[in-house]
């Protein structure tokens, strides 16, 4: 659904992508996300809690010549698949990685 709010189809699995966040997050309030892509011709980072009330949790649009690299803090509802999407002028792209949440960030 949070490719097609954006605007794309579907979006498909890549290596290219870096997702760096800690396997267990202690507080789901502040947990740390670093992301960077490879894939040419980047102009956009997202990064999609799916338990969260609303999955979307940020986006990043990159000009070109930027290099596409984010490092932040997002909050975690409950333990979740964390998805890092990035948008190139050839589509959508991810990759996930599931975090345990022992305690909630959006109001647990």
């Amino acid at each position: 659904d949070v490719v097609k709010a954006l605007g794309g189809s579907k979006a498909q699995k890549s290596s290219e992508i870096s997702l760096q966040a800690p396997a267990i997050a202690e507080n789901g309030a502040v947990v740390p996300l670093v992301i960077e892509s490879k894939l040419p011709g980047t102009r956009l980072i997202a990064i999609v809690s799916e338990n969260n009330p609303h999955a979307l949790s940020a986006a990043f649009h990159f000009p070109d010549g930027t290099e596409p690299y984010v490092m932040t803090r997002v909050k975690i509802a409950e333990t979740s698949k964390v998805i890092a999407l990035v948008q190139t002028d050839a589509g959508f792209f991810y990759t996930d990685q599931l975090i345990k949440v022992t305690l909630g960030g959006c109001g647990g």
